[in-house]
């Protein structure tokens, strides 16, 4: 079982609950003598963004990670020239499709 931050660092509850505020005067962290507990996340305006207790709750709103993929495939488009017999890449389909997916993202 993992142990409370009082009980880590050995906090005497004669002293009155355990608060842990940041720098904004925000508690961050809450814990009494009967084991109850409760963290807090801030954003930089003071809104609640995470709460969690030792009761379960859990109310994350903590804003998700951007994800930029690391590539954008598209299709080869070409035909073979009947004079050649080589193929000719149909660079415009392949720019449009790029371009599509680039700016869906």
């Amino acid at each position: 079982m993992t142990q409370t931050i009082a009980q880590q660092i050995k906090w005497d509850f004669t002293n009155g609950v355990l608060q842990i505020r940041d720098k904004n005067g925000n508690v961050i962290y809450y814990e009494n003598s009967i084991r109850y507990w409760r963290r807090s996340e801030y954003d930089s305006k003071g809104n609640q963004i995470y709460y969690e207790d030792s009761n379960g709750t859990i109310r994350d709103n903590r804003p998700k990670p951007l994800e930029i993929p690391t590539s954008i495939s598209v299709g080869v488009y070409y035909y073979i020239d009947e004079e050649t017999g080589k193929p000719v890449f149909d660079t415009e389909s392949m720019t449009n499709e790029f371009e599509t997916k680039l700016s869906n993202l």
